[in-house]
């Protein structure tokens, strides 16, 4: 088995002082102020547009599938995911922040599928 080491050593492995604590919970509360966060309401406001981009995308494979000639069921379970990325899935995305996401679409979609199609269903 292949032992990996880490790029760079940890500067310290000692507890963290009084000292630490107290920068730590000023940076907190700095942090608090300076880069708000979302409010739950909005981050389920923010799940939902997730959920509808994903049942678009979803929709658009399958309608893809379909105009190539793929049987209903084959076009039903093509799927088409949509993955986030980027300080959005770190959890780290300040408020107003766009929402980086990632389409995977099975093989029988093609880019060009993509940014002919897809562009038409969303204008």
């Amino acid at each position: 088995m292949v032992q990996h080491k880490p790029s760079y050593e940890a500067i310290s492995l000692a507890v963290p002082s009084e000292f630490d604590l107290r920068c730590e919970e000023r940076l907190v509360q700095f942090m608090a102020e300076a880069v708000p966060t979302f409010s739950e309401e909005e981050q389920h406001q923010r799940m939902h547009i997730l959920s509808t981009i994903t049942n678009i995308f979803e929709d658009w494979v399958r309608s893809v599938c379909l105009s190539k000639g793929l049987p209903p069921e084959v076009a039903n379970a093509a799927g088409g995911m949509v993955f986030t990325s980027g300080s959005y899935r770190l959890n780290i995305a300040e408020k107003g922040m766009d929402i980086d996401t990632i389409c995977v679409a099975p093989r029988q979609v093609t880019r060009d599928d993509f940014f002919d199609s897809l562009k038409a269903i969303l204008e």
